[in-house]
């Protein structure tokens, strides 16, 4: 039984940075600096809006960007794209102190001073549902 003969309708959509927030939700959580082992950082929550579809090959690339205090009354700037895939479900998440990100933005270090920005720079993927 497909879902023409039920009446149902195929959608699939192409995700891109305008539509993809229609689709999938994000909740940013802060957490405060509590220790070295636990930095000020955030907490970025993908959840897929629709439980009913597939979400096919979905990548969202931010721009990212850290500054460090140098020590010395300056600033140190890393920068560069960080690129995560959400499952097929819609859903990943992501501490922005996680290993993964420090490395692909060449940062060696992450301190209590750190100020940070994630920005969406391209989102690509399909989701699939019948309605």
């Amino acid at each position: 039984n497909n879902a023409n003969d039920s009446g149902m309708k195929h959608y699939e959509i192409s995700l891109n940075k305008d539509n993809f927030e229609d689709y999938v939700e994000c909740k940013v959580t802060s957490f405060p600096y509590s220790s070295s082992a636990y930095p000020k950082r955030d907490f970025y929550e993908y959840k897929g809006a629709l439980t009913y579809a597939y979400y096919k090959d979905v990548k969202v690339t931010f721009y990212v960007e850290y500054s460090n205090d140098d020590g010395l009354g300056g600033k140190v700037f890393y920068q560069g794209n960080y690129t995560i895939k959400l499952n097929s479900s819609g859903n990943n998440s992501f501490y922005t102190n996680d290993e993964a990100i420090l490395k692909a933005i060449n940062c060696n270090r992450y301190t209590t001073t750190t100020t940070k920005s994630f920005t969406i720079t391209a989102v690509t993927g399909t989701v699939i549902f019948d309605i």
